[in-house]
């Protein structure tokens, strides 16, 4: 899934060397990121080694490059998404949470006006014309 509210990233400011920051698909919390560093970048894809893997059995994962985005696809799906600072990792929960949060409190929308009712879809309209020019 391509999230509109994330950078998308060029290759040329990719280096080798580069702190990057591992998080796995369905991690609940921040802190389950890992630490990397990009050792190669290709063509089409990056291989990033975890810091904290040993030097004799190094953890590599090789990350698909694709309109931007940097994810490791898994047998199921993705595996790890790949960001590249922390406060990427926290803009990712906070979008996540506020989503969330959109979802349970649509059972309230019968106790709205019609005005605040009209605010909430030119809201959305407006999020849907930026996914569509993302297309």
């Amino acid at each position: 899934m391509r999230y509109p509210f994330r950078k998308t990233r060029d290759m040329k400011d990719l280096k080798p060397g580069m702190t990057v920051y591992l998080l796995r698909y369905g991690a609940k919390d921040k802190l389950d990121a890992v630490e990397g560093e990009i050792v190669k970048i290709g063509r089409k894809y990056i291989s990033v080694k975890e810091k904290k893997s040993s030097q004799f059995f190094p953890i590599v994962h090789l990350f698909d490059f694709t309109d931007g985005y940097l994810e490791k696809p898994g047998v199921y799906g993705r595996e790890f998404d790949l960001f590249f600072s922390p406060e990427e990792i926290d803009d990712f929960f906070l979008h996540r949470e506020r989503m969330a949060k959109i979802q349970t409190l649509s059972d309230y929308a019968y106790y709205l006006t019609t005005h605040q009712l009209k605010q909430i879809c030119d809201l959305l309209e407006k999020g849907k014309r930026n996914y569509q020019s993302l297309k």
